[in-house]
């Protein structure tokens, strides 16, 4: 898995380049840099830690015609992830397919989010080179259930979406528990800005 370390660093590299030089030709060779990135990750077989448990989980998982909570009580994970796993079961789809998708939304996803932002594509970057391996390599849950709550968290306080948040935390839950503490930690902030507006209007008056 040595090799793996290599393509973070390769990426930051390509990453600073186009900070500098941003032309059109820089930009295509930064996407195609990142579409082998995502295919890196999703095509890895028996790469990492974890993998080898997230295979046994999928094949453990039932299909969906004898899913249920008293069918998958003995599996590790949340119940919301397992469904998910029955349900490309049942279509057919192997466990690798499954790690690519995952893959495509977990890199995808966060890249939307960052690149929203000025020089967000460079942040990216950084956040590969901290956390590719312990994260979208190791850590296949929690890496998509982050995805989900960094656009919760972009579409509740820079797009001022109502019901969009809401969206993404219920599929960021699913994929792993710990995200109810980023969901608390949504609506203190939310509550806290709005408390912030009142009082500067109140003062202001």
């Amino acid at each position: 898995m040595n090799y793996f370390f290599y393509f973070p660093l390769l990426f930051w590299f390509i990453t600073t380049i186009r900070l500098f030089f941003n032309s059109l030709h820089v930009r295509f060779f930064y996407l195609i840099s990142l579409l082998l990135l995502v295919l890196i990750v999703g095509t890895r077989w028996f790469v990492a830690a974890d993998f080898e448990g997230y295979y046994e989980i999928y094949e453990q998982v039932p299909f969906l015609a004898e899913f249920s909570v008293d069918s998958t009580k003995h599996i590790y994970g949340e119940i919301g992830y397992l469904f998910i796993i029955s349900i490309f079961k049942t279509f057919g789809l192997h466990f690798s397919f499954f790690i690519l998708v995952l893959s495509v939304l977990s890199i995808y996803l966060k890249y939307f989010f960052l690149s929203r932002f000025a020089n967000g594509f460079f942040a990216f970057s950084i956040y590969l080179l901290v956390s590719f391996i312990s994260v979208e390599l190791i850590e296949v849950r929690w890496s998509v259930s982050i995805a989900f709550i960094l656009l919760a968290y972009y579409h509740g306080f820079f797009n001022d979406k109502k019901y969009l948040p809401a969206i993404f935390f219920f599929f960021s839950v699913l994929f792993h528990y710990y995200s109810i503490l980023f969901i608390i930690a949504f609506f203190l902030l939310r509550f806290l800005r709005g408390f912030a507006s009142y009082y500067f209007i109140f003062v202001g008056a």
